[in-house]
């Protein structure tokens, strides 16, 4: 699955300037979307982690996406590891490319696996 869909676009979900630090999702329904949650003191020079959510999915069973950031202007991405909501047995992609800002991400469950439901962290940088 992740093969298959890699860099293909299902839609587009623009973020703003600022994050809060709680949990801010992009769902303005009850469809299935992505949101973030800031953990952590984001002033200039500190660590934090950014936690990507998943919410109001049904049999989610991968997914890939791109994250976008200024690495010369905000932040440097140093990790990126799945979160454990799409289970302990999965296949996690990532790519972090620090000239550009894009970070890449893909999780799928294994064959025999069902697909999760409802919402959970899927990825964290």
């Amino acid at each position: 699955p992740i093969g298959l869909n890699w860099q293909k676009t299902h839609g587009t979900m623009a973020m703003g300037t600022e994050f809060a630090t709680s949990f801010v999702s992009l769902n303005k329904s009850n469809t299935p979307s992505l949101g973030c949650a800031i953990i952590g003191d984001t002033d200039p020079g500190k660590e934090f982690f950014v936690e990507i959510h998943s919410d109001s999915v049904s049999n989610l069973f991968g997914i890939a996406f791109e994250l976008v950031y200024s690495p010369t202007t905000y932040v440097k991405a140093l990790a990126v590891g799945s979160g454990a909501w799409m289970g302990s047995d999965v296949i996690f992609f990532a790519n972090i490319d620090t000239t550009t800002g894009v970070i890449g991400i893909g999780i799928s469950r294994k064959a025999g696996q069902g697909g999760v439901n409802g919402s959970g962290m899927v990825a964290k940088v």
